[in-house]
């Protein structure tokens, strides 16, 4: 593992908006957002790839937002490699420093929408007016996939998946299924500090008895 330290990094956290295509011939652009440089989602796709020193991304704009295609022509604007992350830890905030802080990863969001409408040409997707009952059309909450300070009745670690018969309890004996996926904590765009994306690991999905 190599990793012996606490540290007080939280998973990025995404606002994950909609949006829909309007139709061939209609122009959605947003107003240009303001600090936008699009720089920021340099190599999110190989339509729009600059920066040799970035990892070097293995699908177009078209399959970018296939990623997460909705019903209705929609899309789910959620992506990870240079696109709308952000890192804010907001874990011991009150409420009103959060929303401020939130406005950052709205800001991010809008930025990358302005990059798929204006750089790669998408003048025709623009945030679904028919999804969510906010002013600025994106969701009332942001998705967030810091969940380690849920205090469970058990924690399953990466290091029971490293060494599944000798590291604490065996939990492997309640797995109900095996998987192929790695750990997904969104760190390679904001936080380079933080461990990065391990390979794919099979590993064990529990059954939880003490779950109804």
């Amino acid at each position: 593992m190599g990793i012996t330290q606490t540290n007080k990094i939280v998973q990025d956290l995404t606002y994950a908006a909609i949006i829909k295509d309007y139709g061939a011939g209609t122009d959605k652009t947003i107003t240009r957002p303001a600090n936008y440089d699009p720089k920021e989602f340099d190599c999110s796709n190989t339509s729009f790839c600059h920066d040799t020193s970035r990892e070097k991304p293995t699908v177009d704009a078209a399959k970018m937002l296939e990623y997460a295609k909705l019903p209705n022509n929609k899309y789910l604007l959620n992506w990870p490699k240079y696109g709308n992350d952000t890192y804010l830890n907001i874990v011991e905030m009150n409420e009103a420093q959060r929303n401020k802080e939130l406005e950052k990863a709205k800001a991010t969001t809008f930025r990358f929408l302005y990059f798929i409408q204006h750089e790669l040409g998408y003048k025709n997707l623009g945030l679904a007016d028919d999804e969510y009952p906010t002013a600025d059309k994106l969701p009332l909450i942001p998705y967030h996939r810091e969940g380690r300070r849920v205090k469970g009745l058990v924690r399953f670690t990466m290091r029971h998946i490293d060494d599944p018969y000798n590291y604490g309890d065996p939990l492997y004996r309640t797995a109900i299924s095996v998987g192929d996926y790695p750990i997904d904590h969104h760190h390679k765009k904001n936080r380079k500090e933080a461990p990065q994306h391990r390979s794919f690991t099979r590993y064990p999905h529990t059954a939880c008895p003490w779950v109804s």
